[in-house]
């Protein structure tokens, strides 16, 4: 799982327990981020999360048959990865993904709603919406510190 296109990001998710309708299924985005909220929220600790935390409480989908959404800190999810790997970032946003190739700065967008495989890039066909999930990016690495080269370019420098 190498990638932050759909086919590398893109896991089942199985929940079993009390409140959860069985045989129900959820389209709701979530990631691995989701889970210490969510258990914080069915364990009732009642203060707030560190800052530092970006995923939501997954309990209102759980109890709503897979209906709803997570609430988190920031209205979408960021994937990033670059140490040893393609250095690369995807933001998620409704429907709307864009997927940032750092070493050479290619941008790609896609409505996932219509074309969930991801062939068709709309990044020149809406570049309003390219530029405003890049800003996202953009920032959010900065926030972040995030590193956005690979090892072996950190070597040769």
């Amino acid at each position: 799982k190498g990638s932050l296109y759909e086919g590398g990001i893109r896991v089942p998710f199985v929940v079993v327990g009390p409140g959860v309708k069985a045989g129900s299924v959820s389209r709701v985005p979530v990631t691995g981020l989701d889970i210490l909220p969510t258990l914080a929220d069915f364990a009732g600790y009642g203060a707030a999360l560190p800052a530092a935390v970006d995923g939501g409480s997954m309990r209102a989908v759980l109890h709503n048959a897979g209906m709803g959404e997570v609430r988190r800190p920031r209205p979408y999810l960021l994937f990033h990865q670059a140490i040893d790997r393609r250095p690369q970032t995807a933001v998620r946003w409704g429907d709307w993904k864009l997927v940032k190739n750092w070493k050479t700065g290619q941008v790609e967008l896609f409505d996932l709603a219509q074309d969930l495989s991801e062939a068709n890039d709309l990044a020149k066909a809406q570049p309003e919406k390219t530029a405003e999930l890049h800003r996202i990016v953009n920032t959010f690495i900065a926030e972040v510190k995030a590193e956005t080269r690979q090892l072996a370019q950190i070597r040769d420098e």
